[in-house]
């Protein structure tokens, strides 16, 4: 019996932002849930959800998850708000890590 897939729906925004986020140092690991991916810029990982402009609603599913995580997460909506989200962390997190 093969496998069954499911078809993932992306917002068409996301390689534009994800592109942003790598291009200001994070790494950035796609996924399909909780969030569309997994970011780490100097030892601080990220929730990022990317969402197709700023009157995109978040799923229920997404609301449910938002609503008990304690890390750090964000949406971002337009190439604009990503690059000020970016500028912002690497201000807050520009110390290095010990090594």
């Amino acid at each position: 019996m093969r496998g069954h897939h499911v078809k993932v729906k992306r917002d068409l925004n996301e390689p534009d932002i994800f592109k942003i986020l790598r291009a200001h140092g994070f790494i950035v690991y796609p996924t399909n849930q909780p969030a569309d991916a997994v970011c780490g810029y100097r030892g601080v990982t990220f929730l990022i959800e990317v969402k197709n402009g700023p009157n995109a609603t978040l799923t229920e599913a997404q609301e449910k998850f938002l609503s008990t995580w304690e890390g750090h997460h964000q949406i971002l909506c337009t190439d604009e708000e990503a690059i000020r989200w970016c500028q912002d962390i690497r201000a807050r997190y520009s110390w290095k890590p010990e090594t």
